[in-house]
C-alpha cells in the first residue's frame, strides 16, 4: 500500500512539476511520495528506480512540455496580422472594444488590423492575452505587402551567435495593460496593447519622455472624442 500510495504520488508531481511555477507545490509532496517508496518492502533497485528516474526525467520532460504548450497555444491563439503604412516607424498602440473604431475583418481566419499614420488604432474587437500568433506587414500605396520581422531584446546579447542586423527595421512586441481618465470629461477606461516599429538601433528615440508623452495625449485625446461620438 505504501509504494502504490508513494509511487501515486511520485507520477501526479512529476507531471505537475512540469510547470516550474508549480515547484513549490510538487516537491513537498514529491517527497512524500520518495519516503513511503523508500519505506515499502519492494527491492532496491525497485526504490531507485522510481526515485531517481523522474529527478534525472524532469528537465527533458519539461523542455518537451514548453515545446508543445507553445506550439498547439501558438496554433490556438488569436491570428492578427497588424498592417502599417509603408514608410511608418514609431509606437503604436492598439484600443480595444472602441464603438467607433474599426471593425472586426477576418481574411482566412486572421484578423486583419491596419494602422492609421499616427499608429493609434481604435479597434472594436479585443486582443487576447497568453499565447501569440500575429503577422506584422508594410503595405505600400500600390497594394503590395511586406512582412516585418518580429524582434526581441534577447536577439542581441551577447551569447546570441546570430545577430540580427541592428539597422533593419522590426516589431518589438511591448505589452498589454488598461486605463483611467478622469479629466477632461467624459470619464472614460479602456484596454490596450502597444508595439514599437523600428531598428534596433532607433529604437531608445520612440522611448523618449517628452515623446511618448504626446504619443499618451494623442491617444487620450481621440480615445474621449470616439466615447464623446457614442454619447451624442
Amino acid at each position: 500500500m505504501k509504494f502504490k500510495t508513494g509511487i501515486g504520488l511520485i507520477i501526479l508531481t512529476f507531471i505537475g512539476s512540469l510547470n516550474p511555477y508549480w515547484l513549490i507545490f510538487t516537491v513537498p509532496v514529491f517527497l512524500i511520495g520518495v519516503i513511503l517508496v523508500l519505506i515499502s518492502k519492494k527491492s532496491l533497485k525497485t526504490k531507485i528506480l522510481w526515485t531517481i528516474t523522474p529527478v534525472l526525467a524532469r528537465y527533458p520532460g519539461m523542455q518537451l512540455f514548453f515545446y508543445l504548450s507553445g506550439t498547439i497555444g501558438t496554433a490556438t491563439a488569436q491570428k492578427i496580422d497588424m498592417v502599417f503604412p509603408s514608410d511608418f516607424k514609431g509606437r503604436a498602440i492598439i484600443v480595444s472594444d472602441m464603438a467607433c473604431g474599426e471593425p472586426i475583418e477576418i481574411i482566412d481566419g486572421r484578423e486583419q488590423l491596419i494602422f492609421p499614420d499616427n499608429g493609434i488604432l481604435l479597434y472594436q474587437g479585443e486582443i487576447e492575452t497568453e499565447y501569440v500568433n500575429h503577422k506584422y506587414y508594410f503595405l505600400d500605396k500600390n497594394g503590395v505587402k511586406t512582412e516585418i520581422p518580429k524582434r526581441d531584446l534577447y536577439m542581441y546579447w551577447d551569447s546570441e551567435p546570430k545577430k540580427p542586423d541592428s539597422t533593419i527595421t522590426g516589431v518589438w512586441l511591448g505589452g498589454m495593460g488598461s486605463k483611467h481618465i478622469n479629466h477632461p470629461k467624459p470619464e472614460t477606461e479602456f484596454s490596450y496593447m502597444f508595439l514599437t516599429v523600428s531598428s534596433k538601433k532607433n529604437r531608445n528615440e520612440y522611448f523618449d519622455f517628452h515623446y511618448l508623452k504626446r504619443f499618451e495625449n494623442e491617444t487620450d485625446s481621440l480615445v474621449q472624442n470616439c466615447n464623446k461620438e457614442i454619447i451624442n
